[in-house]
């Protein structure tokens, strides 16, 4: 199969299974670009998640075991909070770890090395923004690259709203467990757990 015969059968998978639904396109093209072979992305178009709930499952399972703990703390950190996350206090959510007991709960050699790797560890649950700056650019506007500059953000509205929702909180997606914890039905992120006035008094954030 040539590269313009794969083109057209995502294009036409993903057109059948949208149901107007664009941000269930991105998502899927963001898993899709994972599959390394042809044979590989023909599977992934067979079995694709039917709905937007379904596909966050798929995401929040397919976190890798290592990377599980910070995941789950920054990710309850963005839909529990009212504020954004600077890459850097990111970096120093991953390395917080709020159940901690017999160790402590901010633990520096967790920090990871690229900011950017938050990115792969959160999949498309999460974007990292960075402003614009036009100073001694004349007309031409960059954007600031820098651990300092860029902040970390639910990639969609609809993260918060699966993070928080019933359907996580009584769901046996690997790792909803940590969100039923410190969430409740028809409250979402308008409250905030003793868990969290734990966390933020650990942290250097």
């Amino acid at each position: 199969m040539c590269a313009a015969d794969e083109k057209e059968m995502v294009m036409t998978t993903l057109i059948d299974g949208a149901h107007g639904m664009f941000r269930w396109v991105i998502c899927q093209l963001d898993a899709l670009r994972k599959c390394k072979t042809p044979a590989a992305l023909k599977k992934a178009l067979t079995c694709l998640p039917k709905t937007l709930n379904e596909t966050y499952d798929r995401i929040l399972a397919a976190i890798d075991e290592d990377d599980n703990q910070g995941a789950v703390s920054l990710l309850q950190w963005l839909a529990f909070s009212f504020g954004t996350l600077s890459l850097d206090q990111g970096v120093d959510v991953i390395a917080t770890d709020p159940d901690a007991i017999d160790e402590p709960l901010f633990d520096p050699s967790r920090r990871l090395r690229d900011a950017r790797d938050i990115l792969t560890i959160c999949s498309s649950l999460v974007t990292i923004t960075f402003p614009e700056d036009s100073s001694n650019q004349g007309n031409i506007v960059h954007r600031v690259h820098s651990t300092e500059a860029g902040e970390i953000r639910l990639a969609h509205f609809s993260v918060r709203e699966y993070l928080t929702s019933e359907h996580l909180r009584t769901s046996t997606t690997r790792l909803s467990h940590a969100f039923s914890a410190v969430s409740k039905p028809n409250q979402g992120h308008t409250t905030q757990w003793p868990l969290y006035s734990r966390y933020l008094r650990s942290t250097r954030i």
